[in-house]
């Protein structure tokens, strides 16, 4: 009787465990709950982001999840959580499981939004912000000859610097962001000061004044200069360029030679940059309009020819190149 009873009682046990993983099974079958590497994020038309899910538990055996967007015209997400934004605007990105747990990451779709005199560009670390500075804000000498200051003004905003154009060109030799600092450390002499404009290697000296990396390009290839500002753009850092004198249908962007800043690029090659004439986006020079990184190297810039060490542009041969700022 005691070994029947023995018996039955293993049996009782035996099953008793086997239920219980059973349940334990059952219950850690579908997650308890999600979350997602990001709440929300900013990023540039054209580009994309990666959202990833984790689950709890961990160990969870139907991991399957399932994405979705609210506004397929502003993001579009795939099956593995690889949001594509094509448009400016908000998006909802909704990740599901199967028994129902959500979690969602708001994705804003931004090339550049303007409000006051403030430019916001997405970039891949989030929002950069620039002061739009207007070259002829500051007297006769910055509205014809001012652009490449206002740039280095513009561009150097973009890290949190607040010199304007003015501070810049007329700050003391001893301001180690003004233009005479530069000139000072170029052995530049100042006949010239006030009657010329600075040249792309006297800004990239007062960005390294202000401690900003950069890399002054003087003579370039379409393809090389294309290679080097694309890559520059998506990194979400700005370029500034000299453009010449030329009307390509119907849009010029210089009377002689000018300088802007280009903060951002799409898919599609198209370039929104900041023009200091009026501190305008897109403009060039009162005229809208949308140009691609292509058309900009090939038919509006041109390489250096003469001395690319002179401090001021005394020559249009001396007035090529870009500046990779940052």
């Amino acid at each position: 009787m005691f070994r029947k009873h023995k018996k039955f009682l293993s049996f009782l046990l035996l099953f008793c465990l086997l239920f219980q993983v059973q349940y334990v099974q059952a219950v850690s079958r579908y997650p308890s709950g999600i979350i997602l590497n990001k709440k929300s994020v900013s990023v540039l038309k054209g580009k994309t982001v990666k959202l990833s899910a984790a689950l709890s538990p961990k160990s969870v055996k139907n991991n399957k999840v399932t994405w979705t967007s609210s506004n397929e015209a502003v993001a579009s997400v795939d099956s593995s959580g690889k949001v594509r934004v094509k448009a400016c605007g908000t998006a909802k990105i909704v990740a599901k499981t199967e028994n129902g747990k959500t979690a969602s990451c708001k994705v804003t779709g931004v090339i550049c939004t303007t409000k006051g005199g403030t430019a916001s560009v997405a970039t891949p670390d989030g929002v950069r912000k620039y002061t739009m500075y207007d070259q002829a804000d500051y007297g006769s000498y910055y509205g014809s000859y001012g652009c490449v200051t206002t740039a280095v003004a513009i561009a150097s905003s973009g890290f949190g610097k607040t010199y304007s154009p003015k501070d810049i060109h007329e700050g003391s030799p001893s301001k180690a962001y003004s233009e005479r600092y530069a000139l000072k450390k170029m052995k530049a002499s100042s006949a010239l000061y006030g009657n010329a404009a600075i040249s792309v290697a006297a800004a990239s000296q007062i960005l390294k004044d202000m401690k900003i990396k950069n890399k002054a390009v003087y003579k370039f290839s379409t393809s090389s200069a294309m290679k080097d500002i694309t890559q520059h753009l998506k990194k979400g850092k700005p370029v500034i360029i000299k453009a010449r004198n030329i009307t390509y249908q119907g849009i010029q962007l210089a009377n002689a030679h000018h300088a802007l800043v280009l903060v951002g690029i799409d898919d599609d090659g198209t370039v929104t940059f900041i023009n200091p004439l009026g501190g305008r986006i897109n403009y060039s020079h009162g005229k809208n309009c949308n140009l691609t990184l292509k058309t900009i190297v090939s038919k509006f810039m041109r390489s250096a020819s003469g001395n690319t060490a002179a401090p001021y542009v005394t020559s249009l041969s001396g007035a090529g190149g870009y500046i990779l700022v940052g």
